[in-house]
């Protein structure tokens, strides 16, 4: 089993943030997201994931988000340290 990398807060309910964890295989990307702002930005947030990922040369494995309305630098920034 693959080790996954996490990046983001433990805490029980933290704002404006959001918790990332990227787990390797061989498989094509898949992005996941949870928000409290799905309905509103859930397809935003996986376009900017993947966007990012993209950058990063990250073309495999797996990315779960679990957003609480964190802002767009905060999502990128988390990514990358995932």
């Amino acid at each position: 089993m693959a080790k996954s990398f996490i990046s983001g807060a433990k805490g029980e309910k933290p704002r404006s943030d959001l918790r990332v964890k990227y787990t390797p295989s061989k498989k094509p990307l898949e992005i996941t997201v949870q928000s409290i702002v799905e309905i509103l930005f859930g397809q935003s947030i996986t376009e900017q994931a993947r966007s990012v990922c993209q950058d990063l040369q990250i073309s495999t494995g797996a990315v779960e988000i679990e957003d609480f309305g964190a802002l767009p630098f905060v999502i990128a920034a988390r990514l990358e340290a995932a």
